[in-house]
């Protein structure tokens, strides 16, 4: 839907009528993620080999990010002695 110039509902709804008829369940519309409940099993796309894809990224990623350090924080009106 991020290609079409105007957004307007019955061109939102055939869109996602569309994209449910091939369980294509996720639609962006900008910055705006859509997704329609499909009320099924959808293997191809959350099956275990989907899984593990996910599961080594998102290791990644938390490895990659800095963790936050209380150990200096300072509240307002209690100085260290």
């Amino acid at each position: 839907m991020t290609r079409l110039s105007y957004l307007h509902e019955p061109g939102v709804l055939w869109n996602l009528k569309a994209r449910y008829g091939v369980d294509d369940i996720y639609t962006y519309t900008g910055s705006i993620l859509i997704a329609v409940n499909p009320f099924q099993g959808l293997p191809h796309m959350y099956g275990p080999h989907m899984m593990d894809q996910y599961r080594w990224a998102a290791a990644a990623a938390a490895a990659a990010r800095p963790v936050a350090s209380t150990h200096n924080h300072r509240v307002p009106g209690k100085e260290r002695a």
